[in-house]
């Protein structure tokens, strides 16, 4: 019946949603519940009331937190790209992460439960690893000789991330097959 005015009301454990006052937490439109920057605490058994004049109809459902995604973004060399750093199981409040030098790290951590993925958290305060010497090496390197005088060696760059510093030179090497000579060398930019 059209005339008749339903009233929704969500509870989480037993308690009132709209009683809580905590707007940025649960948040409430069309009867829908979004609970915002879901974690672990946020597990439990939520029940949806639907209330008119004539009837009561009550549905329930717990909702567990299976794991959460942690997120870096470099605000420096890629702001706004967000990368996984690896997901932990729901029970776990903090983890060890391997971190690469000379990163300006900030996290973000996801819960996901068997529905998908709630919205990310607030983010971090930024922090930023030491610098190191690079741990890789460019791939893809080739000489090839357009002139019978020169060679023209070219590489793959290695990525911002695996700089290590906030820039990066590349040491070219050369000296001629079979030699035992001193290497010549010319550093790129």
């Amino acid at each position: 019946d059209p005339s008749l005015q339903p009233s929704i009301t969500w509870r989480g454990d037993g308690r009132d949603l709209q009683e809580l006052g905590d707007s940025d937490k649960y948040f409430i439109e069309d009867g829908r519940l979004v609970i915002h920057s879901l974690d672990y605490s946020d597990q439990g058994n939520y029940s949806c009331v639907a209330s008119t004049e004539l009837d009561v109809v009550e549905s329930r459902a717990q909702l567990l937190v299976v794991e959460y995604d942690i997120e870096f973004e470099d605000k420096e060399m890629a702001p706004e790209k967000w990368y996984s750093l690896g997901k932990v199981p729901g029970n776990q409040t903090s983890t060890t992460l391997k971190l690469s030098p000379y990163v300006h790290y900030t996290f973000r951590v996801t819960a996901i439960n068997k529905y998908g993925p709630g919205e990310p958290s607030p983010v971090s305060e930024t922090v930023v690893t030491p610098e190191a010497a690079p741990e890789k090496n460019p791939v893809d390197v080739k000489g090839e000789g357009n002139e019978t005088t020169n060679m023209v060696i070219t590489w793959k760059p290695l990525r911002w991330m695996d700089w290590n510093a906030p820039q990066v030179q590349y040491r070219v090497q050369w000296r001629p097959q079979g030699t035992r000579g001193p290497w010549q060398e010319q550093i790129v930019s």
